[in-house]
């Protein structure tokens, strides 16, 4: 396998899943949502499980502790498209999945077992990010790495999105039971892919290699591979989308009144006004008139002295000092 090249740590979760209560395959006359609990010897137990990050990886943005504390852990059926099930880790990135009284899971449905975070504290503007894999319940959890330890990284969300996509494009390597089992060699180590069972034929090793790369590029960038991932069906070709946070280089004038106009230069500003959130030291400020290139905003009335910034649904942008001074004379604009 080799690195994907990318100029930043990846991102990925690792979610260490172990049934602590005995378990049994449904029986008969399974519903959508699972069998009646009446038709299991044995309850199904809670999963428990942990959220981690791999040595040496860091975030473009957010810390790794901002995306291990409180991330949700969703276990979704694919048929219905619900959410059977969900939990939150804790300080350290430990959860416990429970299930429902009377839920069981359908013999050999494929369910996605998901984890996802808003970063930077779930701030306005902030990203989501979701990394996932595929389940499946036959007497014990099987997923994309096999039997026993879950893991939840690039590598299986890279999969993931592959199965998705080939299913919606109606092409061969679409069935989503053909993925359990398809890793047998977690890397560990940060730009190396999970190496593949040999002798597979599910998926292309060029094309495994290059989702995977997308995927870390997506994460690096704080954004949520899933929906940053497009496939052309046409070329058979994988790319991936990564939005430009906005940035400012100049702002004219650097000092003014509260009240007073300001104009920022830069680019990656959204067209509409009501797009843009501008902040004075905290304080945000009425954008009057957007461009793609230059942003005219009002000082607000409770600014004071520090670090003026934009962000957009594309992220933050980097930030310049402003000074706010007391109004002499009457109103101060920007010329």
């Amino acid at each position: 396998m080799v690195p994907d090249g990318s100029s930043h740590g990846r991102r990925s979760f690792v979610l260490v899943c172990c049934a602590i209560a005995g378990c049994q395959a449904p029986l008969a006359n399974p519903s959508s949502r699972g069998a009646p609990v009446a038709a299991m010897a044995t309850a199904i137990g809670p999963l428990n499980g942990r959220v981690d990050f791999g040595d040496g990886e860091r975030l473009a943005q957010a810390t790794m502790g901002d995306v291990a504390r409180a991330a949700t852990v969703s276990l979704i059926n694919t048929a219905t498209d619900a959410t059977e099930s969900t939990a939150h880790t804790d300080a350290t990135g430990t959860f416990v999945l429970r299930f429902p009284d009377g839920w069981v899971p359908i013999a050999d449905r494929v369910y996605v077992l998901e984890a996802s975070k808003g970063l930077d504290d779930n701030r306005p503007s902030s990203a989501v990010a979701r990394v996932r894999t595929l389940v499946r319940f036959q007497g014990g959890w099987q997923a994309i790495t096999g039997t026993g330890i879950v893991t939840v990284d690039s590598s299986t969300t890279a999969l993931s999105i592959m199965q998705a996509v080939y299913q919606v494009a109606g092409r061969s390597g679409s069935s989503a039971a053909g993925y359990i089992g398809l890793i047998d060699e977690i890397s560990g180590s940060p730009g190396v892919p999970d190496g593949l069972t040999d002798g597979q034929t599910v998926v292309g090793e060029a094309a495994y290699q290059q989702v995977y790369g997308h995927v870390r590029t997506a994460l690096s960038h704080d954004q949520d591979p899933v929906a940053s991932i497009r496939y052309d069906g046409v070329a058979d070709r994988f790319s991936v989308f990564v939005a430009a946070a906005p940035v400012v280089t100049a702002m004219s004038p650097t000092f003014g009144p509260p009240g007073s106009q300001v104009i920022l230069y830069g680019s990656g500003f959204a067209p509409q006004a009501d797009s843009n959130t501008v902040w004075f030291n905290g304080t945000a400020a009425t954008v009057l008139q957007a461009s793609g290139t230059s942003l005219t905003v009002r000082v607000p009335t409770s600014a004071t002295t520090g670090p003026i910034s934009v962000a957009t649904a594309d992220g933050a942008s980097n930030e310049l000092s402003f000074t706010v001074v007391p109004a002499v004379g009457g109103a101060f604009t920007a010329r």
